[in-house]
């Protein structure tokens, strides 16, 4: 897999766990469309499509949506992609927030998701007019490094902790339509 991060291939894991699309069939997508040209149509109706996949390095395992990680290290995967033959893809994001809730027996803290309104991450290329080339596709990977977002110390005795982000991922085609994803979770309990 390509690490965007370092510009070198690095191996797969043996197993991983997936939400969603599998990244492979989003680089088979990707190759497919890269060898045509499109412009954008004199009007779209349909507007654009996105997906989300999340995958963890270590086993996870996935349920309607959820990722509970196994593991409190390695990376949590992102992997965003849109469509729209019509106008194209203007811009892709993906939007992450992290909540920490801590108890101390019954009496708990925190583990609120403020509504997001800035990007995590995105992919925006310069707005295209009727006739103008554009790329019909657009692919995102990125990741959250949990040796670093999740604390490795335990939490004191007699006390838990349990960190959930909340993921999801927009797209917007050249005419300003907007397409989201649903709401993911990865989840980490302790």
């Amino acid at each position: 897999m390509f690490d965007p991060h370092t510009a070198q291939e690095r191996p797969l894991p043996e197993r991983k766990r997936r939400i969603a699309c599998p990244f492979f069939a989003l680089v088979a997508l990707s190759a497919c469309g890269a060898s045509t040209t499109t412009v954008v149509a004199p009007s779209d109706v349909s507007g654009p499509t996105v997906s989300l996949s999340l995958e963890h390095d270590q086993q996870g395992q996935d349920s309607n949506g959820k990722l509970t990680l196994s593991s409190k290290t390695g990376k949590l995967n992102l992997v965003a992609s849109a469509t729209d033959n019509e106008s194209g893809i203007q811009s892709l994001m993906i939007f992450a927030d992290k909540a920490v809730t801590h108890c101390q027996g019954e009496t708990c803290s925190g583990g609120s998701h403020p509504l997001l309104t800035n990007p995590t991450f995105q992919s925006t290329s310069p707005k295209k007019n009727p006739g103008e080339p554009m790329s019909p596709q657009s692919i995102m990977l990125q990741w959250i490094q949990l040796d670093t977002e999740i604390p490795q110390a335990l939490p004191a005795a007699g006390s838990t902790r349990h960190i959930e982000w909340e993921i999801s991922a927009r797209a917007v085609n050249n005419y300003g339509m907007i397409a989201n994803t649903p709401l993911f979770y990865a989840s980490w309990s302790e």
